[in-house]
């Protein structure tokens, strides 16, 4: 949907840099079929603490026994979240690799805090936080020193 939105054509390691996390310069629009394995590894290990209580037929734990295994969920979820930044730090590494200088320096600005933050701001009308596909697309174009396509040749004062 991006190239319809943008205007603009797509290489492989533009995809890359998509899939990374706002935070880090991304857009956070993965590719399930590269993440699905991921994904299913960290799912078996946040749930192993309930499958292995369901496997042995336990009764209905007291809060104790319940807190103890809220604690291991949580551990296994921070342990899971910690691997896939990680993850996502070595891909950015490689993609800024493969950039010229010029654009390695521009990802490096991505990533500096608070310029990913009207990605990740949920869209409240209320408050004005709601982009049209025009200012979306215009939007990204900036983000990524696209060119703007369709500008037009008149101010919406009337002057050229």
């Amino acid at each position: 949907f991006l190239p319809t939105i943008v205007k603009h054509c797509f290489n492989e390691l533009d995809r890359l840099v998509y899939t990374l996390p706002a935070k880090l310069g991304g857009l956070g629009i993965f590719d399930p079929s590269k993440i699905c394995n991921t994904e299913f590894n960290g799912s078996l290990r946040a749930t192993a603490p309930l499958v292995k209580a369901t496997k042995e037929q336990k009764p209905l734990p007291t809060p104790e026994e319940n807190s103890a295994v809220s604690t291991e969920i949580a551990a296994a979820k921070a342990g899971i979240k910690s691997q896939k930044l990680e993850e996502h730090k070595t891909t950015l590494k490689s993609v800024k690799e493969q950039l010229t200088p010029e654009k390695a320096q521009h990802m490096e600005l991505l990533c500096k805090k608070g310029t990913s933050s009207w990605l990740t701001t949920l869209p409240l009308q209320e408050f004005g936080f709601i982009l049209n596909k025009q200012e979306f697309g215009d939007a990204i174009c900036l983000r990524y020193n696209y060119i703007i396509r369709n500008i037009p040749h008149r101010c919406a004062c009337g002057e050229l």
